[in-house]
């Protein structure tokens, strides 16, 4: 019993010792100094950091840990830190540790985006402070990963890979080498692929612009729509009469193709002359239907219900004779007529044409004597005989 006694008191005793060993600082360690800077750092895991545990910035010791207490839900680290460290107000703390088996440390760092300086009595919130994974939970994670199938689906994915590859690798290499190419020109047509998804962009903008109309216009699609479906039997059959009827010009047009191309080749050189002739065909139809005048002067003629015209009018007999009655019997008569008036005595000189023609003297005079050219001319021009 005292052998028992004297065991747990020295246990007692050594525990004691411990627990006050800990709480009285080394002399001459970082931020152990009277100007010491105090921060206060709150985690809402400290895992198994313990008092005096080194304070590093950048893997440099500039400090260490006080005390460690709880504040609500969360441990409340106060540690010390040298006076010449410069850190922004904003920094940012975690618990790592140095090696698999080795003790904790808390690391403070400045964030991406530093502001002000941390001063003296400072408190970094749980917001801003982590911890690093521990060696158990590594081993932990990575006894779950091994024997909790991940490893069996591994294999089973290199099985049915070397399955499907086996005997195809010419055909997987040229795939890998499309793919390849495909990848290149979708590098290189970068700049066109982003102008076509602003371009996109700027079409939705413009259509979220124009929502309303859009539904509107969808809106009023609705009475066409049914209007459609209500003439759906009718469009129906006009569709396949118009089947019908290519059917039957596609038939049409196979059978005549041979003279259609004899036609067409039979206009060509038509067409070649008309081709030639260039201007001078719409110049020619401007008078082609002319009456007095040529049809693109209509407007100086016609004015309203007026109509511009100068006539001269010639009655004299050589304009009669040259211009109403030329080529016709009447011709002859005003001849026969200018004649007689030319002659000795127009009374009873002959109607005719020119001085007659004497016979010779020793000839018998003509059974029948030829008529006068000027009665049946005139009886010509009067309609007898």
């Amino acid at each position: 019993m005292r052998g028992l006694a004297l065991l747990l008191i020295s246990c007692l005793l050594a525990g004691c010792a411990v627990d006050s060993a800990q709480l009285v600082p080394l002399p001459g360690g970082p931020g152990s100094g009277t100007d010491a800077r105090r921060v206060v750092v709150r985690f809402a895991d400290v895992a198994n950091l313990v008092p005096r545990s080194e304070v590093k910035v950048d893997d440099v010791t500039v400090g260490a840990v006080r005390r460690i207490g709880l504040h609500g839900w969360q441990a409340e680290v106060e540690i010390g830190l040298d006076p010449g460290v410069v850190l922004p107000a904003n920094a940012v703390a975690n618990v790592g540790q140095k090696s698999l088996l080795g003790a904790q440390y808390v690391e403070l760092a400045a964030p991406p985006d530093p502001v002000g300086r941390l001063a003296d009595g400072a408190v970094i919130p749980a917001e801003r402070t982590n911890r690093y994974p521990g060696t158990e939970e590594l081993l932990a994670a990575l006894s779950l990963w091994l024997n909790g199938g991940g490893l069996r689906q591994v294999r089973v994915i290199t099985d049915e890979l070397n399955r499907a590859l086996g005997g195809n690798e010419q055909q997987t290499r040229d795939l890998i080498h499309q793919l390849d190419a495909l990848a290149r020109s979708a590098d290189e047509q970068k700049a066109q692929i982003v102008r076509s998804i602003e371009a996109v962009d700027g079409l939705a903008a413009r259509l979220r612009a124009n929502s309303q109309r859009l539904g509107h216009a969808v809106d009023e699609l609705g009475p066409g729509i049914r209007v459609l479906n209500e003439q759906r039997d009718s469009l129906r059959s006009a569709l396949e009469a118009s089947s019908r009827l290519g059917a039957v010009g596609g038939e049409v047009l196979d059978r005549s193709r041979d003279d259609l191309l004899s036609v067409v080749d039979d206009l060509r050189p038509s067409l070649q002359q008309l081709v030639a002739a260039g201007d001078d065909v719409p110049k020619s139809l401007d008078t082609l239907g002319t009456l007095l005048f040529p049809l693109s002067t209509y407007k100086k003629v016609v004015r309203g219900d007026f109509l511009n015209l100068a006539v001269t009018l010639d009655l004299s007999t050589p304009g009669l004779e040259s211009g109403l009655l030329a080529g016709t019997p009447a011709e002859t008569v005003f001849d026969a007529a200018r004649t007689a008036l030319q002659a000795t005595d127009p009374i009873r000189g002959p109607l005719g044409i020119g001085s007659p023609i004497e016979p010779p003297p020793d000839s018998p005079p003509p059974e029948n004597p030829p008529p006068d050219p000027a009665i049946p001319l005139l009886g010509d021009l009067l309609g007898g005989n």
